[in-house]
């Protein structure tokens, strides 16, 4: 993050993500206090320091605010306009470090363990696509990102019900939790699921949603407060790339799906956020979701 020691530090965000900057940002520099908006949280301590309501900062000594949420934009609009900060004293971490679990240790027993999934999703005939980090990883390093090292797949809402029966049967290595929308929208139903997280593991599986318009037929899903889109010509067939000597399904133009996605997909960008999506349909507010 390019910071000079000695700082006061303010860190907004007392999740894992907060623990995560806390992790990295302590040696050298003393953290003032941790900010979050939920109630829940506030009044209590991490190794020591305070959880304070946003309000709060105040009265704290500091000399940065480092953002650690993936609603950075809503947090950084609450700093600089109620809380008065100005924009230059406040940091955002970067989107890799903004993730509440870790792979298995060593880089073959998290592969060993994303053959597993693939293998269980492969046998249940499942019709799943390498999405995200992962297809940019393959397509890009062949292999995994460097400091994005997870396996990011997605499914289409008509297939939820087959994942959810095989994870019942199959899936007890990996501890999925499925996560459901907080609110409905006119693109899902409150409960309906959103994606499955593997607690054993950086496995995410996206759950995409149908969407019709008057520019064509859409997948939809949300990363963060992001409302992502595609149209559903990527999934109506798949290409099929090797992952460490595991063919592993793709979109089927996975060069025009990345474009769509990121850009320049070939440019390297460790300290990309998720606000520099291409794909952007809508952004909800904090907690939404």
């Amino acid at each position: 993050m390019k910071l000079p020691s000695g700082l006061r530090l303010a860190i907004f965000g007392a999740g894992s993500s907060g623990r995560a900057a806390y992790a990295l940002l302590r040696r050298g520099n003393s953290i003032a206090g941790f900010l979050d908006s939920d109630p829940a949280k506030q009044g209590q301590e991490i190794d020591g320091v305070p959880i304070l309501p946003p309000e709060a900062l105040a009265t704290l000594e500091h000399d940065r605010v480092v953002i650690a949420s993936m609603f950075d934009t809503e947090i950084a609009a609450l700093l600089t306009g109620p809380l008065g900060v100005p924009e230059t004293r406040l940091l955002r971490l970067p989107a890799y470090l903004l993730k509440a679990r870790s792979a298995p240790s060593g880089e073959a027993s998290a592969l060993a363990l994303f053959a597993r999934c693939f293998d269980m999703l492969h046998e249940s005939g499942i019709p799943y696509f390498a999405d995200h980090s992962l297809l940019l990883g393959i397509m890009r390093e062949n292999g995994l990102i460097p400091w994005a090292r997870e396996l990011d797949l997605c499914i289409m809402e008509e297939d939820v019900p087959a994942l959810r029966e095989v994870l019942r049967a199959q899936g007890a290595a990996f501890d999925f939790e499925e996560i459901g929308y907080r609110n409905s929208t006119e693109c899902w139903a409150r409960g309906e699921a959103r994606m499955f997280k593997a607690a054993a593991a950086e496995i995410d599986i996206h759950v995409k949603h149908r969407v019709a318009d008057s520019d064509g037929e859409w997948r939809v899903w949300c990363v963060g407060p992001y409302l992502l889109q595609a149209g559903a010509r990527h999934y109506a067939a798949a290409s099929w790339q090797d992952f460490n000597g595991v063919p592993v399904r793709c979109p089927a133009d996975p060069e025009a799906y990345l474009e769509a996605m990121y850009g320049s997909w070939r440019v390297k960008v460790k300290n990309w956020s998720y606000g520099d999506y291409r794909n952007i349909r809508a952004t909800y507010p904090a907690d939404f979701l």
